[in-house]
């Protein structure tokens, strides 16, 4: 009966061993696991970072282009309200009042081509003719 109660003594001692090795050895696996999904996760984490830099640099691309033209339809809206201005400002220039700056500025002799009167026009056709003041 000893015999057996050795052998078991010895059978419980070998399982014990056993037991520990193979929790030894699953716990070695899921260090390594555990480690392989650290790297795993720091790639993905690295890949992401890399992404949301590019996004960044293509966003900033895009604002700039639509700064660019938003300034382009602002300079032709500017360009168009100067043009209006100037236009309206040149306009009543065009008046007879300025007649006299006229003839100043262009040394043109209107008494080459205007009239004393409607009634000494040779051509006798009907239209705006540049009449020479009288004395009276």
């Amino acid at each position: 009966m000893e015999y057996l109660q050795d052998k078991l003594k010895a059978m419980d001692a070998a399982m014990k061993k056993d037991r520990e090795t193979n929790e030894k050895h699953q716990l070695t696996q899921s260090n390594s696991a555990a480690k392989n999904d650290r790297e795993s996760i720091g790639r993905n984490l690295a890949g992401i970072t890399e992404a949301i830099g590019q996004l960044g640099q293509q966003g900033s691309l895009k604002l700039t282009e639509l700064q660019i033209e938003s300034n382009e339809v602002l300079y032709k809206h500017l360009s168009w309200i100067v043009h209006e201005q100037m236009r309206k400002e040149i306009q009543p220039l065009k008046s007879t009042e300025n007649l006299n700056r006229f003839k100043k500025s262009s040394d043109l002799d209107l008494r080459m081509i205007s009239f004393r009167s409607c009634k000494e026009n040779p051509s006798k056709r009907a239209g705006k003719y540049i009449i020479q003041p009288t004395i009276n």
